[in-house]
């Protein structure tokens, strides 16, 4: 399975989880693999990207929005920690769009 395969494959674990309701402990270790996994496969999405499947897999849509901006606050944070206090705005905004 290649990286972007897995990165599918999370999402839709998350969305499955997801659609049973509260997120509970275990679902938000699915919800920050997927994190994880696409920012190492370099996936370009951003948080209303992940809202978007999210809500097209069956997700509350109050649920999806609020898991696509935590996403995109997650893959800011990866991307900023690489680059050290030197980031500027532009860091957060292209995951937070």
């Amino acid at each position: 399975m290649d990286k972007r395969e897995t990165v599918e494959r999370l999402l839709k674990t998350l969305a499955a989880n997801a659609r049973a309701g509260e997120m509970g402990i275990s679902d938000w270790r699915w919800f920050y693999a997927f994190v994880v996994a696409a920012a190492s496969s370099r996936t370009r999405w951003c948080a209303s990207d992940v809202q978007q499947l999210l809500t097209e897999q069956g997700v509350d849509e109050s649920l999806a929005q609020r898991l696509g901006e935590l996403y995109g606050h997650c893959r800011a944070a990866i991307y900023c920690a690489g680059r050290g206090n030197s980031i500027g705005n532009e860091g957060w905004l292209k995951f937070l769009s």
